[in-house]
């Protein structure tokens, strides 16, 4: 037998699993826990801090990357790639376009 589709055009089908719950803001903010202890633990190996940049830029917490890139710059002054980076985000900050859905 085939399934009648009784759903209205323009609305999502439902899955099985939700994209977005409520336990989603607490797994993100136990990774940036992990993040943090990995840098103190390691003393801020730069491959991990552009990763932990990434991840903050990635689920949209803003106030976490100028802290990446403030304590980032801290350990490794020298490194120009890390100086773009962080200029930039400061430059442009949240663009609102780059970010929806």
């Amino acid at each position: 037998e085939e399934e009648e589709d009784d759903e209205e055009p323009g609305r999502r089908k439902k899955h099985a699993y939700q994209t977005s719950g409520p336990g989603d803001a607490h797994i993100v903010s136990h990774l940036h826990f992990i993040y943090q202890r990995t840098l103190k633990k390691f003393k801020y190996p730069i491959d991990v801090v552009l990763n932990y940049a990434q991840f903050a830029r990635d689920f949209k917490s803003f106030h976490m990357m100028s802290r990446i890139y403030a304590e980032g710059l801290q350990h490794h002054p020298r490194e120009e790639g890390l100086w773009i980076e962080a200029a930039s985000f400061e430059f442009f900050g949240y663009v609102a376009q780059d970010y929806e859905n």
